[in-house]
Formats: C-alpha cells, sequence, structure tokens
C-alpha cells in the first residue's frame, strides 16, 4: 500500500496522460456506462467532464447523483498484467454554476482546448463530480485507497 502522497502522485500522473473515463451511473436500478472525456482538480478532489443537457447521461445523473468512473492506464499489451493501473473514483455528481463553473471550465478546456467550442456551447452542462473515494489498483491485486471526508 503507497503512502498519501506516492498515491496522489501516481493518481495524477495516471489521470494527466488519459483523456477519458469510463462514467457509470444508475437509472431505475440498472447500471449504465458512458466514456466520458475528463480533467482533475489539482487539489485531486473534482473531476469535471461535459455533457449536454439534452442526454440520457444527463437525465440519469439529475435522478441518482451518485457516480464511479473508471481511469486507466492498459495499453492492451502482455505487460499491463505488472504495469497497469486502474483508478476508480466514487463521488456525487451536479450541475456546476456561477464561479465555480468558470474556474472547472478552465480547467477541463486547459487539458481538451479540442473540446472549447462544444464545452462552451450553450446546451452543455459543465458536470462536477465531489469526489470522496479513490481505489487504486496496480498489479491486479494490490489496491490503495485514498478517501476524502466532507469537511477536507
Amino acid at each position: 500500500m503507497k503512502n498519501i502522497k506516492e498515491l496522489k502522485k501516481l493518481i495524477s500522473k495516471v489521470s494527466s496522460r488519459q483523456l477519458f473515463a469510463v462514467l457509470a451511473t444508475s437509472y431505475e436500478n440498472q447500471p449504465y456506462t458512458s466514456l466520458v472525456a475528463f480533467a482533475l482538480t489539482e487539489d485531486l478532489k473534482k473531476l469535471i467532464f461535459i455533457t449536454p443537457r439534452d442526454t440520457r447521461k444527463f437525465q440519469y445523473l439529475s435522478e441518482n447523483n451518485m457516480v464511479s468512473l473508471m481511469i486507466e492506464n492498459s495499453e492492451n499489451q502482455k505487460v499491463d498484467i505488472t504495469q497497469a493501473v486502474g483508478i476508480t473514483i466514487t463521488g456525487k455528481s451536479r450541475d456546476s454554476s456561477g464561479e465555480e463553473k468558470e474556474k472547472l471550465l478552465k480547467t477541463f478546456i486547459s487539458k481538451h482546448p479540442q473540446m472549447e467550442e462544444f464545452a462552451i456551447s450553450k446546451g452543455c452542462s459543465v458536470v462536477s463530480v465531489d469526489i470522496n473515494r479513490y481505489d487504486v489498483v496496480e498489479r491486479f491485486q494490490n489496491v490503495s485507497v485514498l478517501e476524502f471526508d466532507e469537511k477536507s
């Protein structure tokens, strides 16, 4: 198990290199997954993604804001058994607004400049996930956990 500083460094490294995460939502007790472009805030406490408000994804988030996301760095090679890292993130999503929305939007666009026009379009939501936990798996069985309490 890694210490907190090492764990944060690994999460930052993997998330900065990966452009996409798999978002898991739930609607009427049925799981649903979506691929989303994402960015993390520097303090690792928020994950940001953009979605149009007229999508099934946004509807599901509006009905149940508890989400999970998976980020991983595998390359579909045999060495992934010893080198791949999988990160599961859990938290609560919400449609950001005001100054926070503008700040989060800048963070997202700095990672995904090619998506700026989409991200700032009128029908899109800047979704903020308030992260409460990271489960980081290395070598398919070494698990480290980073948790944030509501006060931190």
